[in-house]
């Protein structure tokens, strides 16, 4: 092999993976994509977005489907129990998921995904907050 051809190829292999950081670092900066976001894994956050998904899955879209709020309020409950400082709020939503499933009431269920949706952020933020008051890294 010449020593240009073997240039060439280092030159090109070096190029390919410039190529594949800038991509990798492209997808790790979507926000919509979460991969940095390290609240993901908090079982408070879990608990309530598993919630926020069923919540999405009964009454997303201008939908009706209580069978996906089957078992939903008691998960609520039961992270009510764990979490006592978030046990009032979480009580509510639970209550507002009761009602429609008994009762056949979407906005009740409405009213619920704003809850849970809105704890959700604020336990993110809340969480965000305490790392950086605590100077955590982001893993």
């Amino acid at each position: 092999m010449g020593r240009e051809r073997v240039e060439r190829i280092f030159t090109v292999g070096i190029a390919a993976l410039g190529v594949a950081f800038g991509a990798l670092l492209t997808l790790l900066a979507i926000p919509e994509l979460d991969l940095y976001d390290f609240t993901r894994r908090h079982p408070l956050v879990v608990g309530l977005h598993h919630a926020h998904d069923d919540l999405n899955a009964a009454v997303g879209y201008d939908r009706w489907e209580p069978e996906h709020l089957s078992g939903t309020a008691d998960e609520l409950r039961a992270l009510a129990v764990s979490y006592d400082n978030a046990a009032t709020i979480l009580e509510d939503a639970a209550a507002e998921i009761d009602h429609p499933v008994d009762e056949n009431d979407r906005q009740s269920a409405v009213v619920a995904h704003r809850i849970v949706d809105g704890l959700e952020a604020r336990v993110r933020d809340e969480l965000r907050r305490e790392r950086e008051r605590l100077r955590l890294p982001l893993t």
